[in-house]
């Protein structure tokens, strides 16, 4: 949206060394929108041939949204080994990616959908997982009523749970 635009511009002003990236990227014009408002990674919900060339047209890093082998496939085919598992939980999930293993041992994946601070750890304790994400981070009700401190809290809960499982590796 515009208004995503717009912040990614503005965090980027007023944040100079946060990472700042954009999701949700569908078509070659939203790539080239993000990359000129100052995003510095792409996520996409999916992927077609059309989208991933238009990503790696960019230059920037990304991550392409896939669900099933086919889509996985075709990411490898572009050289891509990370990519968002969307929607994670109704595309099967822990269980998925476990078996995913299996055929793609290159390929490393972002759940998201269905992620949430209960099973947060079960996704991270995959060894072909790289990070996991999701609204849960950032409820729709607190962002509009600009609860920064109860969302800083949801971050600071996620960490500790990412870094409780590195600890224990």
């Amino acid at each position: 949206t515009r208004q995503a635009l717009a912040a990614v511009t503005a965090i980027r002003s007023a944040l100079p060394d946060l990472l700042v990236g954009a999701g949700t990227v569908l078509s070659a014009v939203d790539a080239k929108a993000c990359k000129d408002a100052g995003a510095q990674f792409l996520v996409t919900p999916a992927s077609t041939p059309q989208l991933l060339e238009a990503m790696i047209a960019t230059g920037l890093p990304f991550a392409p949204g896939v669900a099933t082998p086919s889509e996985i496939a075709m990411a490898y085919e572009y050289g891509l080994t990370e990519v968002k598992f969307f929607p994670a939980h109704l595309s099967g999930g822990i269980e998925m990616l476990k078996a995913l293993r299996g055929v793609f041992q290159q390929v490393r994946f972002c759940p998201t959908g269905g992620i949430s601070q209960h099973n947060l750890a079960d996704f991270l304790a995959l060894p072909n997982v790289f990070v996991a994400g999701g609204s849960w981070l950032t409820p729709a009700n607190l962002v509009k009523t600009q609860q920064w401190g109860q969302i800083s809290e949801l971050a600071s809960a996620a960490s500790a749970i990412a870094r409780q499982l590195k600890t224990a590796a």
